[in-house]
């Protein structure tokens, strides 16, 4: 229970986590809403005659939690995938008590799945990746898949056409980068994440690259600002293209303190 003081007024605090170590509990705390988000998986790079699969976005999970004021706790945010395909890391706060899962990175055509909620409370799953479109010719790269939320899960990216690339999935209720088109445009950034009251959205998938024979193809957009899987990158002439990464995951914790 918060404690009783004459003269001071209750009203909605806010905490942003974006970097992974203990959490000071503030002497105001009694019980609130602890949401996370984990890191969205990096889309595959362009080589020839296949063009990258988007990666998935990071799933979110949330609970109400009480905790004595001044205490310590620890946490990891999970990582952006990265280096070619690299799977998104899991957010996790309180030694398990609550864990939102990464995407799933891909180094081929076929998109990466999507991080499950996880585990420790209630959560939404991330969306997989969209499919590259491999073979000869005028193809595209798969957009990322956008991160679960507070109050939907993330959909899935797009897959490529000739030529263009496919859109980022949304990440909750906010849209996906688009899809870069033919000669070797790259795709476009998922939205950021923002915050909405009593919890957040969150970040879209970045849309693949799109390509056109013989031109190299271009890049993968990055997914949006927390938990957005990348797009993938597209190349007809055999030089490999770097899909833009995934993007880190983020703990949020809102809760009723003194002003």
């Amino acid at each position: 229970m918060i404690p009783i003081s004459l003269g001071r007024s209750l009203t909605q605090k806010v905490i942003f986590l974006t970097v992974s170590g203990n959490w000071t509990v503030p002497a105001d705390f009694s019980s609130g809403t602890v949401e996370a988000i984990g890191g969205g998986g990096q889309g595959g790079n362009g080589v020839i005659n296949t063009r990258g699969g988007g990666g998935g976005g990071g799933g979110e999970q949330r609970k109400l939690a009480s905790f004595s004021g001044s205490g310590s706790i620890p946490f990891t945010i999970g990582a952006g995938g990265s280096g070619g395909g690299g799977n998104g890391g899991d957010t996790n706060f309180n030694t398990g008590t609550l864990i939102a899962k990464g995407g799933v990175g891909t180094t081929t055509a076929t998109g990466g799945a999507g991080g499950s909620g996880g585990t420790g409370g209630t959560g939404n799953n991330g969306g997989a990746g969209g499919n590259g479109v491999s073979g000869t010719g005028n193809r595209g790269g798969g957009g990322g898949g956008g991160a679960g939320g507070t109050t939907a899960a993330g959909t899935v990216g797009a897959a490529a056409s000739l030529g263009t690339g496919g859109a980022g999935g949304a990440g909750g209720t906010v849209a996906g980068g688009i899809g870069g088109t033919a000669p070797g445009g790259n795709g476009g950034n998922g939205t950021v994440w923002t915050a909405i009251p009593g919890g957040s959205t969150a970040g879209a998938g970045g849309g693949g690259a799109g390509d056109s024979a013989p031109t190299v193809g271009g890049n993968g957009g990055f997914g949006g600002q927390y938990g957005g899987g990348s797009g993938g990158g597209a190349s007809d002439s055999g030089a490999a293209t770097g899909a833009g990464g995934g993007t880190q995951g983020i703990i949020v914790i809102s809760y009723l303190g003194f002003a």
